[in-house]
């Protein structure tokens, strides 16, 4: 199974999860994190769902720790990201997973 198909079905659930409170994702989600941290980025480029869905996994989990710092560089970055994968039908999960997650993120920020 490539890397980026990983970490597409993996994210997918415990993004899922996360956003749905279930706590029981929480070690999954820092496991994945970490994972992702070690990835060569050159070659999640040349997925084309990436490096996106990455960036979104480790805003959630940014969003867990509450780090501030690390939640204010991914929401900028994913600013500027290419979001258009996510217009698909079939990445209605992902788009979810993005929204909630940056709204999360905003409002961890604003207190």
């Amino acid at each position: 199974m490539p890397i980026a198909t990983a970490v597409h079905n993996v994210g997918l659930q415990v993004g899922m999860a996360f956003i749905q409170n279930d706590t029981a994702a929480l070690p999954v989600l820092s496991k994945l994190v970490e994972i992702i941290k070690h990835l060569d980025e050159d070659r999640l480029a040349r997925e084309p769902d990436q490096p996106l869905k990455p960036m979104v996994l480790r805003l959630l989990g940014a969003v867990d720790r509450g780090d501030r710092t690390e939640m204010k560089a991914l929401l900028a970055a994913l600013e500027t990201a290419d979001t258009s994968v996510l217009d698909a039908a079939h990445e209605i999960g992902w788009r979810m997973i993005t929204f909630m997650t940056t709204k999360m993120a905003t409002a961890a920020l604003s207190d």
